[in-house]
């Protein structure tokens, strides 16, 4: 099973990380961190995570992920993140 993590700038490295360690020792599972673009996303407290993919790469190759995991896609990836 295919699962995408969407990254996004000040993301909280905990929503990651936690479901992480468990999600990647599931029988089968395939991984990914996807964001916006190929560059290194930095969390909230400075926890840099660099993609595996891009969500352009995941809409093309449709379906290519099982499961999104990420509470708050929607909202972060309809509007840039100021900095």
């Amino acid at each position: 099973m295919k699962i995408a993590f969407v990254l996004y700038e000040q993301f909280t490295a905990l929503d990651l990380a936690g479901p992480y360690e468990v999600i990647a020792r599931w029988p089968g599972a395939e991984v990914h961190f996807i964001a916006t673009g190929p560059d290194p996303v930095r969390a909230d407290a400075g926890l840099v995570v660099v993609p595996t993919g891009t969500l352009d790469s995941l809409t093309a190759s449709a379906p290519a992920a099982s499961s999104l995991m990420n509470r708050s896609l929607a909202a972060r990836v309809s509007r840039p993140v100021s900095t």
